[in-house]
């Protein structure tokens, strides 16, 4: 993984950790947060993701859970399915939430870029626009 990466990763985990902090999460029975949070941070992305997934039936509007859970299939490649999980989490009033979820998208398209250039130049051309719109 590349430092860059390494770095970004870190500002994330400090991100959720802030939301936590912040109550910006709301209190309920069974908080995935609580659940999912220490599995992501220890690197155990793919449980984490089936925690997530599982909550989201319980909160279904929640913007964060849903950048969750992009974040979650991002680390396990899935880039098309994180965009759509990413696009869900910009329907929310938490600007800093909206710029995170915004600039994953565009390194998902990035990413699909890079994966396409070996087989559809043209497409990867296009990814690679999308990511930098």
């Amino acid at each position: 993984m590349k430092e860059k990466d390494k770095e970004k990763m870190k500002k994330i985990r400090l991100f959720l950790v802030l939301l936590v902090g912040a109550g910006i999460i709301s209190a309920c029975e069974r908080d995935p947060f609580v659940e999912a949070d220490p599995l992501y941070r220890v690197g155990k992305y793919e449980e984490a993701w089936q925690v997530y997934k599982k909550a989201a039936g319980e909160f279904k509007e929640s913007p964060l859970l849903y950048y969750n859970l992009g974040v979650g299939l991002y680390k396990k490649g899935d880039y098309p399915q994180a965009v759509e999980y990413f696009t869900k989490a910009l329907i929310t009033e938490n600007v800093e939430l909206e710029a995170r979820a915004n600039y994953n998208i565009g390194n998902c398209r990035f990413r699909q870029g890079e994966q396409a250039e070996k087989d559809d130049l043209v497409k990867a051309i296009e990814l690679y626009q999308e990511a930098q719109d």
